[in-house]
């Protein structure tokens, strides 16, 4: 067929070529390879059966109303080019990701809580603003191996340093200690002058 063809109903195609357009009302079906050289227009719903080879640029969709199903799963990778893209917007969001390896990730925002199940280990500086809780059970060991570049000042009068079981060991100041009772359960060694007011 050379020219426009209108077929009014269904047909099959076996080793026929078509060179212009044809504009077919009802099922076609292809015998054998379908060799398109121009563009492709469908207007209704098109149902393959087997593989889809679609080589060169894929659109999915003219306008943002179209919802693109996968019900299948990927056997590929997911590549995007390079700092462009982004999963979802800040009003349509993905809801749970699930991800068994690693997240390479540049910046994370949290909007509400974290949980960490294992461990988490920080290359860099870390600042937490806010209420800081340091282990739930006193069986849990907190290691400072780093240096204090900051007071130690409790929120109130109520806090302890150690129990009357769970001492610590030795004190070093290179100051005054202000203290409101001093009780010793051992010797006092006292080098310089000693000044008892009271």
């Amino acid at each position: 067929v050379v020219g426009v063809a209108t077929f009014p109903s269904s047909i099959d195609f076996t080793n026929t070529t078509v060179a212009g357009l044809s504009t077919v009302s009802g099922n076609v079906d292809f015998k054998s390879d379908l060799n398109v050289d121009g563009s492709v227009t469908i207007g209704g719903v098109t149902n393959m059966t087997g593989t889809l080879n679609a080589n060169g640029e894929v659109n999915l969709g003219n306008a943002t109303s179209d919802s693109i199903t996968a019900t299948g799963r990927f056997d590929s990778n997911l590549v995007a080019t390079n700092n462009i893209y982004d999963l979802g917007t800040s009003s349509h969001q993905w809801r749970n990701l699930f991800v068994d390896g690693t997240a390479s990730i540049d910046t994370l925002t949290v909007d509400e809580n974290a949980g960490i199940a294992g461990n988490l280990t920080v290359t860099g500086n870390a600042v937490v603003n806010g209420n800081v809780d340091l282990g739930n059970a006193t069986s849990d060991t907190i290691s400072a191996h780093g240096r204090f570049d900051t007071d130690l000042v409790p929120s109130g009068d109520a806090q302890d340093l150690g129990t009357s079981t769970q001492e610590w060991r030795s004190l070093f100041l290179d100051g005054t200690a202000h203290i409101d009772t001093l009780d010793v359960d051992g010797n006092a060694g006292i080098i310089g002058n000693l000044t008892v007011t009271g």
